[in-house]
């Protein structure tokens, strides 16, 4: 495991909507973009999702920290030879 923490976007997609297993895309990615595309990659929005409610949390001595955000956050599993798509696990 590796983690970075903000690094730039490689791909800013305009999502149409977001499944359990997919991420479909309003504009299709270009051939240039899907070469960039690696199965086992974290994909990440900064689009709140709105069918879940942000959990509360306190630190160690009690007091209330911001909400957890519940942003749509998954790992790529493969794309659609169209590039509408993106499979996540």
């Amino acid at each position: 495991y590796i983690g970075v923490t903000n690094i730039s976007a490689m791909i800013v997609g305009n999502v149409s909507s977001f499944t359990a297993t997919s991420v479909i895309l309003k504009t299709p990615l270009t051939a240039a973009q899907m070469a960039q595309l690696r199965v086992g990659m974290y994909i990440t929005t900064n689009m709140v999702n709105a069918t879940t409610v942000p959990t509360a949390a306190t630190d160690s001595w009690g007091n209330q920290k911001l909400p957890n955000p519940n942003y749509y956050l998954s790992v790529i599993s493969g794309w659609s030879a169209d590039g509408t798509t993106i499979n996540v696990s």
